[in-house]
């Protein structure tokens, strides 16, 4: 369209009215089909999924005028285009055209709608949209003939045969056979209550309504129902198979009811004295929910309940007891099984045993078995067998579950002793060489170092457990934000340097050029990447290699971390992601952690409606995690976030007050807040700490909430009730973090609520914002 030489027509597109380009500039970008007939002679511009219809008339069509284009159709549509002209709009449903294609003469059907264009107060053109229903029009008719022809067919099969449509069950079909069962009485277009009032006391139609209602099939043996005699005047009962089969449209909605059944009244009356003297048991046998069996003294299968059926999807057959044991019984307990019996039939004693038994899908539950003899009043003979087979899988599985629960409880208790211990080690060596005179600068500066290292760790570790407690509770909360995956990894990457290079790994990070955006919470996000990251560098040699990359793949953001490491062993594979798991140690490749980070990972990736994966060799061979997530919506990059910021004196320095009963907490923190340029002074209970605020007159308190005589709770209402303190800025620097403690201290009179430890960055923060 844009090749095109508009001069001599509608002039070049620059100089075409506003409303015009506009109206242009949708219908190139829309890919329904359009056109846009233009100026006193309706001159036409189409996208190009107007192509189709158009066919072997593009490209003469373009910039032609529309009576010319349509000069076939124009006369069915000129009184059409001429009432849109006049600032009608027009729609038009399934209109038959015939359509030039590909030079054969196509019969389609198009529902289309004309809208008038105007600039100022004038109607200049006319915009078309179209949307081409051949196929649905096609469909539908097919679909006519084809109910004609079942209809046809219906009306021809032996027995009796019928359809009902709508709740009302309203006859649309009865063959002569139905018919004449209900005496020839006008059947089709009325309700089954109007035309068979007889039907509605006996339950059909009550019937009729629940297979509607649920769609659930209903079939019928040998079902009593009273219609009219053949012979004589009145009802008589008559005994019918049949079946009521819900019909379904495409969207899977019930819309009526097909029918069919034959006489079995002869049949039925004959035995029908003998249905009624089984009963009895039948009933009782098939209302229980065990698997109940009659075997004579013999041990051959007399009779089982309907649940055996559907246990095993075959049908009871006269099999002996060592046959049935050897076809149902699993192979390592059939013999014990038979044993077992052999022994109650010698004794005379009940047979009680716990077997697999085979299910109809080949798997195997644990069943417990148990028979009690009958005997005879009289000789006390045993003349068979009563036994009931009751489904025990669940309270097995229950009861392994809650045996590897314990265990693993018992592994991560020790896990966690180890993890604590582990570091806390370094920590106490680091501080008796602090404490002693020989200690040189070097070493005082390297012991700190350490310990601040070591303490991070204690600190992930507690922050693990909690992010598993809240995830667990469903208590934690996202804060979803289009974010770039590649800046996320990136910073992982850059984070975890200093273990890389004690590793001495080589790791690469592969990112697309484009961004990878995704909806989600960058912070959980990072504890994604890190975790498995972190596993890599773990579980990986010294000299090894770590791959991460970032990509687009089949729709989905992707995250893959591989290395060359370890390893995970096959039998693990589907169980790494479980809480507390650990690699079998055994292989001696422990390597600490609490069995959490990849739980962890698995809980935040499916809150992000994504999922992970974990692939391995086997032992040695490597491992790669994959994490796949929904992409974000196409859209301008976002913002990027500012670093944080060093700590450096400040220019507004305030009067800090400190108030916690860990004395090393508050005199540390103290330390921080002073080196920012701020004046501080510590308390270390509540009473101190209040005599404190009204001596000094804070502009901020950071108050510890889990404080012995007096909480912080006390303590915060007690300063908010202090006149000189009114502008104060009360923080909670505590160890609980859960959104019930944020919300006990805010109702306390807390402005903030930091967790320990809190970050310098999150005080110096507030601090500037006073």
């Amino acid at each position: 369209m844009r090749a095109l030489e508009w001069h001599p027509t509608l002039g070049q597109p620059q100089g075409w009215p506003k409303e015009l380009q506009a109206l242009v500039s949708l219908m190139l970008n829309t890919r329904a089909p359009m056109f846009i007939a233009w100026g006193p002679q309706l001159r036409m511009l189409y996208n190009d999924a107007y192509l189709d219809i158009l066919g072997d008339r593009h490209p003469a069509a373009l910039g032609a005028p529309l009576s010319q284009t349509w000069a076939a159709v124009w006369p069915q549509v000129r009184s059409r285009i001429e009432a849109t002209l006049a600032g009608q709009p027009q729609h038009f449903e399934d209109e038959a055209f015939t359509l030039q294609r590909r030079g054969i003469a196509e019969l389609a059907w198009i529902s289309f709608s004309y809208s008038p264009v105007y600039v100022g107060d004038k109607v200049a053109g006319l915009f078309c949209s179209i949307v081409e229903t051949t196929q649905r029009v096609l469909a539908e008719k097919k679909a006519a003939e084809d109910k004609e022809r079942l209809q046809q067919l219906f009306l021809q099969m032996p027995g009796m045969v019928g359809v009902v449509s709508g709740p009302d069950h309203v006859f649309e079909i009865a063959n002569e056979s139905m018919r004449e069962l209900y005496g020839h009485r006008p059947l089709i277009g009325r309700p089954v209550r109007e035309a068979l009032p007889e039907m509605v006391e006996q339950g059909f139609v009550q019937l009729l309504d629940r297979v509607y209602t649920t769609g659930v099939p209903f079939e019928g043996k040998a079902v009593p129902a009273l219609l009219p005699s053949p012979t004589h005047d009145g009802l008589e009962q008559r005994f019918f198979d049949f079946v009521y089969q819900p019909i379904r449209d495409a969207e899977g909605r019930v819309t009526g009811i097909f029918s069919q059944g034959i006489d079995v009244t002869e049949g039925a009356l004959a035995a029908q004295k003998l249905r009624e003297s089984e009963e009895w048991l039948r009933v009782m046998a098939d209302t229980v929910p065990q698997i109940i069996w009659i075997i004579d003294r013999q041990g051959r299968a007399e009779f089982f309940n309907r649940q055996w059926t559907e246990y095993t999807g075959r049908a009871p057959l006269p099999a002996t007891a060592a046959e049935m044991a050897a076809n149902f019984v699993h192979p390592d307990d059939a013999d014990r099984t038979l044993r077992r019996f052999e022994a109650a039939q010698r004794e005379g004693v009940p047979f009680v045993v716990e077997h697999r038994m085979r299910r109809a899908d080949g798997a195997y539950d644990w069943f417990l078995v148990r028979a009690e003899p009958l005997r005879h009043p009289e000789s006390g003979e045993i003349l068979r067998w009563f036994g009931c087979s009751t489904d025990i899988g669940v309270l097995k599985a229950a009861a392994e579950a809650l045996q590897k629960a314990d265990q693993r409880k018992d592994e991560f208790l020790a896990t966690l002793a180890h993890e604590l211990r582990n570091p806390l080690a370094p920590v106490v060596n680091a501080v008796t060489i602090l404490r002693s005179p020989r200690a040189t600068d070097e070493m005082r500066t390297r012991m700190l170092e350490l310990m601040e290292r070591q303490t991070r760790h204690l600190v992930r570790l507690v922050d693990d457990l909690l992010e598993v407690s809240r995830i667990t509770r469903g208590k934690i909360e996202l804060r979803l934000e289009r974010t770039d995956l590649r800046a996320i990894a990136q910073a992982c990457v850059d984070a975890a340097g200093e273990a890389i290079r004690e590793a001495q790994h080589q790791v690469s990070l592969r990112v697309p050029a484009e961004p990878v955006w995704v909806q989600a919470d960058p912070a959980r996000m990072k504890q994604v990447i890190d975790n498995l990251l972190n596993n890599a560098i773990k579980y990986t040699p010294h000299g090894g290699t770590i791959e991460v990359e970032v990509a687009h793949a089949q729709g989905r953001a992707c995250i893959r971390v591989q290395d060359n490491g370890a390893g995970i062993p096959p039998d693990m594979l589907d169980g790494v992601f479980e809480l507390f798991a650990q690699v079998d140690h055994t292989i001696g490749r422990a390597r600490g952690g609490l069995g959490i980070g990849l739980a962890l990972v698995r809980q935040l990736v499916a809150l992000h409606q994504g999922e992970v994966t974990a692939a391995s060799g086997g032992i040695d061979a490597g491992s790669t995690f994959t994490v796949r997530l929904p992409l974000a919506p196409a859209e301008a990059p976002a913002p990027g976030t500012a670093a944080g910021t060093p700590l450096v004196p400040t220019t507004r320095p305030r009067r800090v007050l400190i108030i916690d009963d860990n004395k090393d907490a508050a005199d540390t923190l103290a330390s921080v807040v002073a080196l920012g340029g701020h004046t501080t002074e510590t308390a270390y209970d509540g009473p101190s700490g209040l005599a404190a605020a009204e001596r000094m007159k804070p502009d901020c308190v950071l108050l510890d909430v889990g404080m012995p005589q007096m909480d912080g709770h006390e303590v915060a209402r007690a300063l908010r009730a202090m006149p000189a303190l009114r502008g104060c800025l009360i923080v909670a620097v505590t160890g609980w973090g859960q959104s019930q403690d944020r919300q006990l201290t805010q109702a306390s009179g807390f402005d903030a609520h930091l967790v320990k430890p809190a970050s310098v960055e999150a005080v110096m923060e507030l601090l500037e914002g006073l």
